[in-house]
């Protein structure tokens, strides 16, 4: 819940005046003012429904207390500066001459426990202010009758996740499951009425409170928690989702033991060497995401190719079709123009059908090439060149035998089990729509790119992630990107395949699909720079445009295997982000002090 501070009204001797308490309906009619409350206390929360409590007296000096019965679950208590909440399950306790009701009441969002969401599986945007339907926030504002959207944290626009199917209350999942799967705090505004939510990532201006024995801290304890330290993690999503395909070293862990190693626990020389090979780990890391990107791209390239190849083999069989017609046609003619007519005819059909059995041979021999790119056993393949990196990363393959066994004693292992990433069961019918482009024009932006350049094929690699693209054709295409990635050749031909939630192409829309784009490309522009992070140089940047003088766009909503590797990229994210926050000790603090918000 959120609340001004600078709001509260103070009496002359600087202590916070207690707020009245409104007595209302749900739908905030207003009963009065409730008189003789005692023990009033009000536990403020940020990311959780906040409380209120207090006894209520049935009658004060004989006189009875007004709206005592009407205080019942339910009704609604408004505060001036502390709140609006929702009262549940008062008690009554009696003598036989008095009775005390003790009354708790949640936080006003806590009546959105009671409203029913549904999602379906399936990949969605957190929020879109200019197309807010399909977005989980405004899915959600759907069953929140009363509620706005407040502020929402710019990097969370265009922020997509892929949930399986979710049935349940909107609360659970605001509170829960957004708040988890999106990295962000989700804020409810009592008095507006509005959701807000901000970037769990983002640095937040603080205000400095000193808390000492001399002012006002009267106890403090500090709990280590031990039990809450993790040094390797093993993330999977839905239907045994891993991050095998995508994590360098080729298994399903990720490790961090930075905290062992900064202690001195972990000898010099063997601290030394992790640190070496954790350097290798993230020299390598763009490097092999544009290596998977480029497997990922290629079976994306493969369907594209393969929808070609069906159009030609359809205009063939018309042609086969035409010339069956014309044989007979010919067959029949009796006279000598009719008959030079028809064989002309044939004669065009025949040259035509030669040319098209031409262009299907050479985009057969296309797909052969496609298919050894991605075949295992072939040396230089994709998969050949992923497997290479992993056993050169591999932990068992760095370290000697003794080496691995003193690590295995830091390696403190947890499960991270996250149900919201889903990959869909991979659909490899062919369908779609194939567009020719001339002179078009496409750009990305607000997205997160890393350049790599595969300087052993002569291929420059831009991994993407989130952000939007527009390609200006006939009919404008926009579209919100969850992954791609952007293959560059030095002969100018480009190979762009993008995963994207909401596309609209002029007034159609399409919730998500895979574009993939190939042919020629000039005029690359890009802000892609160089960052020196950990003595590790990546080239990353937020936009890029280029032009499309002659090339197809090939569109598909079939599920494919770019969609895996997109949620697979997203669950080892999350896996790292979550580790990172693990792997050092947690602390608990208790202090009884003085109220240092009134002091």
């Amino acid at each position: 819940m959120y609340l001004d501070y600078k709001k509260n009204q103070f009496d002359k001797f600087g202590r916070p005046e207690v707020p009245n308490l409104l007595l209302q309906t749900k739908d905030r009619r207003t009963i009065g003012i409730i008189p003789n409350a005692i023990n009033l206390t009000i536990d403020v929360k940020f990311s959780e429904p906040s409380e209120i409590s207090f006894d209520l007296p049935s009658s004060s000096d004989g006189i009875p207390t007004p709206f005592y019965d009407q205080v019942v679950g339910h009704k609604i208590i408004r505060t001036e500066n502390y709140g609006v909440f929702q009262l549940m399950k008062p008690s009554i306790k009696g003598d036989g001459l008095e009775e005390i009701k003790s009354v708790t009441g949640y936080s006003i969002e806590k009546e959105l426990e009671g409203k029913k969401f549904f999602l379906e599986e399936g990949t969605f945007n957190f929020w879109n202010p200019a197309d807010p339907d399909d977005t989980v926030l405004g899915r959600a504002l759907e069953v929140c009758p009363g509620w706005s959207v407040g502020y929402v944290a710019p990097s969370l626009i265009g922020r997509y996740r892929t949930f399986d199917q979710y049935d349940d209350y909107v609360l659970t999942f605001l509170y829960n499951n957004a708040m988890e799967t999106y990295r962000c705090v989700v804020v409810f505004d009592p008095y507006k009425l509005t959701i807000s939510a901000y970037d769990a990532d983002d640095e937040v201006s603080t205000l400095p409170i000193y808390l000492g024995f001399d002012n006002l801290v009267e106890e403090l304890s500090v709990d280590e928690l031990t039990d809450e330290l993790v040094t390797a993690m093993n993330p999977t999503g839905a239907d045994d989702l891993d991050i095998r395909a995508v994590n360098p070293i080729g298994t399903n862990w990720i490790y961090d033991i930075s905290y062992f190693i900064e202690n001195g626990d972990i000898e010099p020389e063997l601290a030394a060497k992790w640190k070496e090979w954790q350097k290798s780990v993230l020299n390598r890391q763009e490097y092999y995401k544009g290596l998977v990107g480029m497997q990922a791209s290629a079976t994306a390239r493969l369907l594209t190719e393969q929808a070609k190849l069906t159009d030609l083999n359809g205009e063939k069989d018309d042609l086969t079709n035409q010339q069956s017609v014309t044989v007979q046609a010919l067959a029949l003619e009796v006279t000598d123009n009719g008959k030079k007519e028809q064989q002309a005819k044939l004669d065009e059909i025949n040259a035509s059908l030669d040319k098209k059995k031409t262009e299907i041979k050479a985009q057969e021999s296309v797909i052969a090439e496609i298919k050894d790119e991605l075949d295992a056993d072939k040396e230089g393949s994709y998969p050949a060149q992923i497997k290479a990196i992993n056993e050169e990363l591999k932990l068992t393959n760095v370290f000697t035998a003794e080496e691995y066994a003193t690590l295995q004693h830091y390696f403190i292992e947890q499960d991270l089990s996250d149900e919201t990433f889903v990959a869909s069961d991979v659909d490899a019918a062919i369908s779609g729509n194939t567009t020719v482009l001339k002179d078009s024009k496409l750009s990305i932006s607000n997205s997160k790119l890393a350049r790599v350049d595969f300087s052993e094929v002569n291929k420059t690699m831009y991994t993407i992630a989130e952000g939007k693209v527009t390609l200006t054709t006939a009919s404008e295409l926009t579209a919100d990107i969850i992954r791609g990635t952007l293959e560059c050749k030095p002969d100018n031909t480009c190979m762009l395949s993008l995963y994207c939630g909401t596309i609209k192409v002029g007034d159609k829309t399409n919730p998500s699909g895979l574009i993939t784009i190939s042919g020629q490309f000039s005029n690359l522009v890009t802000d892609v720079h160089d960052v020196v992070d950990q003595e590790v140089t990546t080239r990353e940047g937020t936009s890029l445009s280029f032009t499309l003088p002659d090339a197809s766009c090939y569109m598909t909503t079939n599920v494919s295997d770019y969609q895996k590797y997109s949620v697979q990229m997203e669950l080892y994210d999350h896996a790292v982000e979550t580790l990172s926050e693990v792997a050092t000790p947690t602390y608990e603090f208790s202090v009884d002090s003085g109220n240092f918000i009134f002091a």
